[in-house]
């Protein structure tokens, strides 16, 4: 029959209306009312009366038949749910790699799920983003309709802000945003040449990425201006933080991804270990008004931090910055190792 479904004999023409079609011997009674019409998908010759009369008595079927058949796929979601254990662990990992678990119900909502892991991370549930197997579950989602097997790893994003009216957090809907990359200043550090200096300088870079993840281009304090990205320059010894900004409508339409970094210059020593507190504050380019703001944690022996990302929705075209925090090798000067890093969050489809 159409539909491929183990049914029960009810679902099947009887005698009397399978003699008017060879078709309504083997096809169920659903799969005839939806899909027959005056010509049958497998008779080519039924006679126009023949037709008819078929085609009346399915219009004529009473409600018993196919209640059966309801009653019959809501018996077979029940077995279903009887065979599922009534609860288990699963696992919840964020980009810069923490990981958490949780127990969940079979009966548990993605909604209730969030609101468990709000209580171990500090995440408000609306910042929260589901995914499994590169696809973000529903709120209303229960777990057993998920069929999602405990043990299973879930990915957590965290949204920072997106540019429409709704944004999480925000308070206006600027689409000219200025992420202002910050650190606290280095301790006493010994360089490979031996010599012990205060570090006291990271730099800041915008990396922009195809739709397919591939690099693109970087503006950084040496490469200030590309379509729709300007950096401000330089830190100084009174202020240790970046400046970029990102006028989104003027971007290439190519461009589907920008990651922001903190990084040395150059090898030599220098490693994000020698800083404090390396973080994005994100704000309204125009009136500088603070929308987010995210600390990643501090990091030995790497020379960059991923701070955060951003992902242009293909068919709106709306913008939606998440949290990363993922450390990397790679500098300013060398960036080949965090070019790859940044490529693999992107082309791994890990960002909704």
């Amino acid at each position: 029959h159409g539909c491929h479904e183990e049914l029960s004999r009810h679902a099947f023409c009887a005698e009397d209306l399978g003699c008017f079609c060879e078709a309504a011997q083997w096809r169920c009674l659903r799969c005839l009312k939806e899909h027959f019409s005056q010509n049958c998908p497998n008779c080519t010759g039924l006679a126009t009366d023949a037709s008819a009369k078929l085609s009346d008595a399915l219009c004529g079927l009473q409600c018993p038949v196919l209640s059966d058949l309801d009653e019959l796929q809501e018996r077979r979601k029940q077995i279903e749910r009887a065979t599922l254990p009534s609860h288990g662990e699963v696992q919840v990992s964020l980009l810069d790699g923490q990981k958490y678990r949780i127990m969940v119900s079979s009966d548990a909502t993605i909604r209730s799920l969030k609101r468990s892991l709000e209580q171990q991370t500090q995440v408000p549930a609306s910042q929260q983003r589901l995914a499994y197997g590169g696809h973000e579950l529903d709120n209303d989602l229960e777990w057993h309709s998920a069929k999602i097997p405990y043990g299973s790893v879930l990915q957590l994003l965290v949204v920072m802000y997106e540019t429409v009216s709704a944004g999480i957090g925000s308070r206006s809907a600027s689409r000219d945003l200025t992420f202002d990359l910050r650190w606290s200043t280095g301790d006493l550090t010994t360089l490979l040449s031996g010599r012990r200096t205060r570090t006291l300088h990271l730099n800041g870079s915008c990396f922009a990425l195809n739709a397919a993840g591939r690099y693109l281009y970087a503006v950084d304090f040496r490469r200030l201006r590309h379509a729709g990205m300007c950096h401000h320059g330089p830190s100084s010894s009174y202020a240790a933080s970046q400046k970029i900004t990102v006028n989104s409508s003027g971007l290439s339409s190519q461009v589907s991804y920008l990651f922001f970094t903190l990084s040395a210059f150059a090898l030599g020593g220098i490693y994000l270990g020698n800083f404090r507190n390396p973080r994005v504050e994100l704000r309204d380019a125009h009136t500088s008004e603070l929308l987010a703001e995210y600390t990643a944690g501090r990091a030995n022996h790497d020379e960059a931090v991923i701070l955060c990302a951003t992902k242009r929705d293909p068919g709106s075209g709306q913008w939606r910055v998440y949290q990363v925090g993922k450390t990397s090798a790679g500098c300013v000067k060398y960036p080949d190792e965090l070019i790859r890093s940044i490529e693999q969050i992107a082309s791994s489809q890990r960002l909704l």
